[in-house]
């Protein structure tokens, strides 16, 4: 029996999340409101789950009403509801550590749950999914380099299937993609930062390596301007800025100009337009070592666009795996063809839900 066929239990071990609700008689509160709770609400609707609660952080309770339902705060939801007599279903987003670290002191009160769905688009990662998929998932997961990657990968499937706190917090790995360059002996020098936001990617290279050259792309007015503060701070570094959006042609596109880190082509809401550039039309007659692609639904349309420069160049890449469905192996299926004989690396530091999942390609040529 091949190492593929031995590991496939670990995609399906457990019930969808949706399954296991219909089937569990509590209460269910659900913790947040806004895009998050919007979508819960929508699914849960769909199926017929009825909502008992909404609550929130006591510094955010106001009395504020959410869809018919007052706000309450956690305090007051934890004297109503005795441990284990409800289920929490989490609809916000955060990486903070005391956020993370207070989700764990309620995940020991109430079964609590964290619902999976995806930025860009609708859907669920659900069993009928990872079965119409099965075959490209297995193929993705293959090409990870480290037996590391590999069970990362396949913990972050079944946490989105099943909503599962402690598998949520499971499917971490303390190594960062600059970890992994560093521990495989690459030091990039001139990089290219698609999905700027305000340079704080920028910056986390520029405190480990010595970057020469840096080109930033940022499409959102408002995250552009703070970007621009990057110039002058570091007098031995050329910088470029870009106010656009790297896609896979030249021109111009509906855009949501939310003026956050979300801002993108693909959220859904559109607000404004932006240009649109390719990263090979960026990098016509030179070339970078490094390329971070974290641009919020476009990832796939990016990568099109860069794939003379990925291959004339062998870059080392970050690339983000968790806008859409289909990410996590459609992306770094598309990216073996441009980029042959590379190490792939899974990645995602700890938040909820199953965002920051990050692909770290590094050239066999460059590693030591």
């Amino acid at each position: 029996m091949s190492a593929i066929t031995e590991d496939l239990p670990d995609f399906y071990t457990g019930s969808d999340l949706f399954d296991a609700l219909r089937k569990i008689d509590l209460p269910i509160l659900c913790y947040g409101t806004g895009n998050g709770a919007d979508k819960l609400f929508a699914e849960l609707a769909a199926r017929r789950i009825p909502v008992a609660d909404v609550f929130v952080s006591d510094d955010f309770a106001r009395g504020q009403l959410y869809r018919g339902y007052k706000v309450r705060a956690y305090s007051d939801v934890a004297a109503a509801y005795p441990p284990a007599s409800a289920v929490v279903l989490i609809a916000f987003g955060s990486a903070r550590p005391e956020v993370v670290d207070a989700l764990t002191g309620i995940a020991e009160r109430y079964p609590l749950f964290v619902p999976d769905f995806p930025v860009c688009e609708k859907g669920l990662f659900d069993t009928p999914f990872v079965r119409a998929h099965e075959k490209e998932l297995l193929a993705a997961r293959e090409l990870f380099y480290d037996e590391g990657s590999r069970k990362l990968f396949n913990r972050i499937v079944r946490a989105k299937r099943t909503g599962d706190f402690s598998l949520l917090l499971a499917a971490t790995r303390r190594e960062t993609p600059l970890d992994l360059m560093e521990k495989n002996g690459f030091s990039p020098r001139k990089m290219g930062d698609f999905g700027a936001y305000d340079g704080d990617s920028a910056r986390e290279v520029l405190s480990r390596f010595p970057l020469s050259e840096l080109l930033a792309v940022e499409p959102d007015p408002r995250n552009f301007r703070k970007l621009l503060a990057m110039s002058g701070q570091f007098p031995a570094l050329s910088i470029e800025f870009c106010n656009a959006a790297v896609s896979d042609d030249v021109g111009e596109a509906p855009f949501d100009a939310s003026g956050n880190r979300n801002a993108g082509l693909f959220t859904g809401k559109t607000t404004a337009k932006t240009r649109t550039v390719t990263v090979d039309m960026l990098y016509r007659g030179r070339d970078a070592d490094y390329l971070k692609f974290d641009v919020e639904g476009a990832e796939r349309a990016a990568l099109i666009g860069a794939r003379e420069l990925i291959k004339r160049a062998r870059p080392a890449i970050t690339l983000a795996l968790y806008h859409r469905l289909e990410d996590l192996f459609s992306l770094p299926l598309l990216l073996s063809k441009y980029a042959p004989r590379y190490r792939f690396f899974l990645t995602r530091k700890r938040s909820f839900p199953l965002w920051d999942i990050d692909l770290a390609a590094i050239p066999e040529e460059k590693c030591k």
